[in-house]
């Protein structure tokens, strides 16, 4: 099978923000005008070369078995558009470039075991231009099919609690279920705004009130009504978090390619300064049972 009669399924899209203090994780460069476009002036420069817009090549290569990866976008205006790249050694290069008019922008990436991290470079001709549904897809079908249960723990936090199942409520069927383990002396289902979301969420909603049993008692429970339903993973979320639903769509992705089941460790982000990241992922120690940065230079920079 060749790459033109191929069936290509989208892994990774590169959405926007008008948050100018999140914009950075984003893109840099570009005025944002929907959650998927933004506009360039003459002669500006867009790169994705952020913390949500580049494509994780390595860990593709690593765990899955997809070799061949495919840019794609808009263009309204001219631009020329660059696929750049590092390899392990943290060394940047251009993979391939072309000049674009009002035109969509299919771009073929091989996946090599060298290849780290992969983005996108948009630089606008004298006239301006918008870029348009930048997204990243993949050759390879699904090796099997995802739904996930996102078990939330909250403890007197109802409003957060809340508006984190606003987003959720956003979000595509994969997600089956979501279960709040409510261990708190006010009930969520009490607040103000419970009603209307419950209604949004239906019968994916599970709201369960206990006995405060801490973090991993919530979670527990969480991963055990799991269990009984049809889900085939479990998203483990605080309360209080400030989800990008794109990362939860960019997990079921990688899950369903993935040659095996895989435990992803989040990384941890500041909600004060969201450019600060405070942990790039934490292990437990079998020993002591206890936890710890992965990479203990890379905590709290």
């Amino acid at each position: 099978m060749t790459a033109e009669n191929s069936t290509w399924t989208l892994v990774q899209r590169c959405v926007l923000t008008e948050d100018s203090r999140r914009q950075p994780l984003y893109a840099r460069g570009g005025t944002p005008t929907s959650r998927t476009s933004l506009s360039l002036d003459a002669g500006e420069l867009v790169t994705f070369d952020t913390y949500f817009g580049g494509f994780p090549a390595g860990y593709w290569t690593a765990y899955t078995p997809v070799d061949q990866l495919r840019l794609t976008l808009s263009v309204e205006g001219s631009a020329l558009v660059s696929v750049r790249a590092t390899d392990r050694r943290g060394t940047a290069s251009t993979l391939s470039s072309t000049a674009v008019s009002d035109a969509v922008v299919n771009l073929d990436v091989p996946l090599t075991v060298d290849l780290a991290w992969v983005w996108v470079e948009v630089t606008a001709d004298t006239m301006g231009a918008s870029v348009l549904d930048v997204g990243w897809e993949v050759r390879e079908a699904p090796r099997r099919a995802v739904r996930a249960t996102v078990a939330i723990t909250t403890f007197n936090r109802e409003e957060d609690c809340i508006r984190l199942l606003e987003v959720l409520a956003t979000m595509p069927e994969a997600i089956d279920t979501i279960v709040v383990a409510d261990q708190g002396t006010r009930r969520v289902q009490a607040a103000n705004g419970f009603a209307a979301v419950n209604a949004s969420l239906g019968a994916r909603l599970r709201l369960i009130e206990q006995a405060n049993l801490g973090g991993s008692g919530g979670f527990s429970r969480g991963m055990i009504e799991a269990l009984e339903g049809r889900s085939t993973h479990v998203l483990l979320l605080d309360d209080d978090v400030d989800l990008e639903p794109e990362s939860l769509a960019r997990l079921l992705a990688f899950a369903a390619h993935s040659t095996e089941s895989h435990i992803v460790g989040a990384q941890m982000l500041s909600l004060i300064e969201p450019t600060r990241l405070y942990s790039f992922g934490e292990h437990v120690s079998r020993r002591g049972f206890w936890w710890g940065p992965v990479v203990p230079s890379l905590s709290a920079l």
